[in-house]
């Protein structure tokens, strides 16, 4: 056995030692005796060794008889393994491996010169004072001039009071590792929820001296009905652990289901070569529902009750604020505020107490559907209704004080069972217990007396008429009313929940379902408590999102439940455009004037037709700031280089929704050739079909919410289409019934309305946004981006191929990368269908 270090041998550590020996005696082959007298050696540094002593040998080399006594001979010791031994308070060696160098000048009797001798040597200490041992090398004699001879050799050793012993001594620890461990969840309240992830943080410690070596943590929950609810990681690696050093491992846990209002063991078992240590620590649960989360500021959450649980603003539903005189709740779902004036701290923590316990004032309640009585039968069978004014918990059902079923209930305030109980003959005893979430509690005990003369099963009668359901209808949209979610501003989504139906909807919880990244940005829950007939209650998740947000789509889902199971059906989907803050740039944009310098086209259009809408204001709305300047500046540009000279203008007051069909039906139906139709204003979706349903533009008298008043896009390529034709329709707004030119609809979820495949086979849109997107403003410039855009492409920006015509394609692409890049993707223009053909020749 070889060690590196002669610290880790045995259970000892020196730094230095000593070697001293009374007498010494080897025998070697080739025949040599040596005697050593006095040999003293002295160690540092762990390994290494020098010593002298008296020496005296004889030997037959050569045919020749050598002998003679050398003074002070040199000893050169590396000594890499000793293993310490404890005898009678002392410190000695067995066995030692070293290594030794020994030179010293030979005196003979009829010469004088230099003898040395190398090899390894095994030293073993029977007993203090006594030792044997086998040396092997190489010995070299030089006897003055007359020859040197090198021989290998092997001797064997006793030495008399000689011994190996330490200084100072230190004893070697063995491996020993200590556990740390606690529980961190994402909300910091040390409670565990369904869906919510956390982590046990574990810290290991090896206090001793030696290596822990191929260290494995395993990990368990103790209690058998948490097991397949909770996942996490059961077998670790670490490897060795050195003495003294310290390693962390997180262990990744979430619960997978509903979870009750407990606790759970989670055992740490840390095994080693040589050992083990095992930990255990406790993790609070609780159900999603029927807890309270508050965020406490200025005042401890100790004391209060355990459905009361502490957490960070970010997952709150209430704000608690302690200050010198009073006390604050603020509901932040709601904006609800309760102030009220306080004498103490123990004042204060009553009203937290009361203002929470106001919702479940009264003790859950059992109804069953019989009294007891006499049976003949094998069997009973009743129903059982559980309730709460809040949230119940838990039922234990005992028959003939034996339990016979138990149940926790998550996130309900009211259920029914039906139970089947087998009968003894005679007296039989059924003793129901019900708990709320406030440990208050309601108890019944049913009596059967069971006769002869049946079999079967015996059903009792029905339970009496429950409260009449409430129905909850939903509405969803986003804060600013589109589907982009932009970097550095405040975007969110509103719910709001009408109850409809002729009972309360108790225990309201509003849930985002989807993107992990939104979800820890808006928070998951909101609570919105009890909801009554006809009331509407509203649930907004929002926060001022980072700067540098992805481009990427975001999908969320919203799931709301209600207490006694009546929740809705519909659980929206909506995907979202996540948009980095638009980075503003300081140099200067040079923007190049369109309202003026319009070139000339190269045609004139004999059989060409335009008719032009745009507004400043409107009858029930304000109109985009732009919208009508946009229209007249692109007359120009259908005069000058489209090379058309029948124009018809509708602007604001004149543009109403019976005068823009009757144009497009009178007149425009009744010409054939080129036709462009420019509309810059208020885009709307489909009021009755927002998602799936025609896109629509909003005329100067128009009104959102009414269908007849506004202009549908399909019906304006029907009037103004004939089989011949060739047809461009620009269209400057949006349909997102967000920001831009578009106006949401009111109560109406966010949408995303499409510009449908054309039938029509000549005949184009250019449209501005696509469907869930705005339609936004250009202030330098004084335009739409859209109309800024085309209105440039038409100079002769778009002609890429220079080859002076400009095509359907070209344009649609020079517009279309330039808004994109400026509006940093917010808003992408849409051209149906994608077809090319020549528009106009500029040079």
């Amino acid at each position: 056995m070889f060690l590196p270090n002669i610290n880790w041998a045995y259970k000892y550590k020196v730094k230095r030692w000593l070697y001293v020996g009374i007498a010494e005696v080897s025998l070697g082959i080739p025949y040599f005796v040596e005697f050593r007298v006095l040999p003293i050696i002295y160690g540092f540094s762990s390994h290494f060794g020098v010593g002298a002593g008296v020496w005296e040998g004889m030997g037959k080399i050569k045919e020749d008889s050598l002998g003679g006594t050398t003074i002070l001979p040199l000893y050169f010791y590396v000594v890499p393994w000793v293993r310490w031994k404890e005898m009678e308070s002392l410190m000695w060696a067995s066995p030692a491996l070293y290594f030794f160098l020994e030179g010293s000048l030979w005196s003979g009797e009829e010469f004088r010169d230099w003898f040395y001798k190398t090899g390894i040597g095994i030293h073993y200490t029977l007993r203090p004072g006594r030792s044997i041992g086998a040396e092997a090398g190489i010995m070299n004699y030089k006897v003055e001039d007359k020859w040197s001879f090198n021989t290998p050799f092997i001797s064997a050793k006793i030495s008399l009071l000689s011994a190996w012993s330490p200084i100072s001594p230190k004893e070697i620890k063995p491996p020993s590792i200590q556990i740390f461990a606690s529980f961190v969840d994402k909300d910091n309240n040390k409670v565990l929820s369904k869906d919510e992830e956390g982590n046990v943080e574990i810290s290991l410690s090896n206090v001793g001296d030696e290596e822990a070596k191929d260290v494995v943590v395993e990990t368990s929950i103790l209690e058998k009905e948490f097991n397949n609810r909770i996942s996490y990681q059961s077998v670790i690696g670490v490897g060795n652990l050195r003495g003294g050093e310290t390693r962390k491992i997180n262990i990744p846990i979430k619960a997978k289901e509903e979870l009750p209002k407990s606790s759970f063991t989670f055992q740490i078992l840390c095994s080693y070569k040589g050992g083990s240590k095992k930990e255990e620590i406790k993790i609070n649960t609780a159900p999603t529902i029927g807890m309270i989360k508050v965020a406490f500021k200025n005042l401890s959450a100790e004391d209060l009750p355990s459905w009361i649980i502490p957490t960070s603003k970010e997952y709150a539903d209430y704000l608690v604020e302690y200050l010198e005189d009073k006390i604050q709740i603020l509901n932040l779902n709601t904006g609800e505020r309760k102030i009220t004036k306080v004498s103490s701290l123990k004042e204060a923590k009553d009203f937290v107490k009361d203002f929470f316990l106001r919702w479940d004032r009264e003790a859950p309640k059992i109804i069953v559907s019989t009294t007891g009585g006499i049976i003949n039968t094998e069997k009973v069978r009743m129903k059982i209704r559980f309730s709460d004014d809040r949230k119940i918990n838990e039922t234990k059902i005992y028959l003939n004080d034996k339990i016979f079923k138990t149940e926790n209930f998550a996130e309900l305030t009211e259920t029914e069972r039906e139970i089947e109980f087998p009968l003894e003959m005679g007296d039989n005893k059924i003793r129901i217990l019900l708990s709320d979430w406030v440990d208050k509690r309601d108890e019944k005990v049913i009596a059967f007396t069971r006769i002869r003369g049946g079999e079967g099963v015996y059903v009792v009668g029905e339970l009496p008429k429950a409260e009449p359901p409430p129905s909850l209808i939903l509405s969803v949209s986003s804060l600013d009313g589109n589907n982009t979610i932009v970097g550095g501003k405040e975007e969110g989504i509103k719910i709001s929940i009408t109850n409809k139906g002729r009972g309360i909807a108790k225990w309201v919880r509003v849930l985002l379902e989807g993107d992990e990244f939104l979800i820890s940005q808006w928070g998951r829950e909101r609570n919105l408590e009890d909801i009554k007939p006809n009331e509407t209650k509203t649930a907004i998740f929002s926060l001022l999102m980072p700067t540098e947000l992805p481009k990427r789509e975001a999908k969320i889902e919203i799931v709301v439940k209600e207490g006694r199971g009546y929740s809705p059906t519909e659980r929206p989907i909506f995907t979202f455009n996540l948009i980095p803050a638009e980075v503003v740039r300081k140099e200067e944009e040079i923007i190049e004037d369109v309202d003026y310098d319009i070139p000339e086209g190269k045609m004139r259009r004999r059989k060409g037709y335009a008719l032009i809408i745009g507004f400043s204001k409107y009858l029930n709305l304000s109109a985009p700031k732009y919208a009508k300047n946009d229209a007249e500046i692109f007359s120009r540009y259908i005069s000058k280089v489209f090379g058309i000279d029948n124009l018809e203008f509708l602007y604001d007051e004149k543009a109403t929704c019976a005068t823009i069909k009757g144009k497009i039906s009178d007149w425009l139906k009744n010409k054939t050739g080129f036709k462009v139709i420019y509309f810059a204003g208020h885009g709307i979706p489909d009021p009755k079909n927002p998602k799936e349903g025609d896109v629509h533009l909003l005329p100067y008298d128009g009104n959102p919410e009414l269908k007849s008043t506004l202009i549908g896009l399909e019906e304006i390529i029907q009037l103004s289409a004939n089989p011949n034709d060739t047809i461009l329709i620009f269209l400057d707004a949006c349909f997102s019934g967000g920001e831009g030119r578009t106006v949401q609809l009111a109560g109406r979820p966010i949408v995303a309305p499409e510009i449908k495949r054309i039938e029509k086979p000549n005949t184009f849109i250019f449209a501005a946004a696509e469907g869930n997107q705005p339609a936004k403003e250009f202030e330098k410039a004084r335009h739409g981006y859209f109309t800024y855009y085309t209105l440039l492409g038409l100079k002769g920006k778009a002609d890429i191929n220079r080859d002076g015509w400009l095509t359907t394609t070209e344009l649609y692409n020079f517009v279309k990368e330039n808004v994109a890049d400026k509006t940093n993707n917010l808003q992408i223009p849409v051209l149906r269908p994608e077809k090319e053909i020549r528009i106009v020749k500029i040079r």
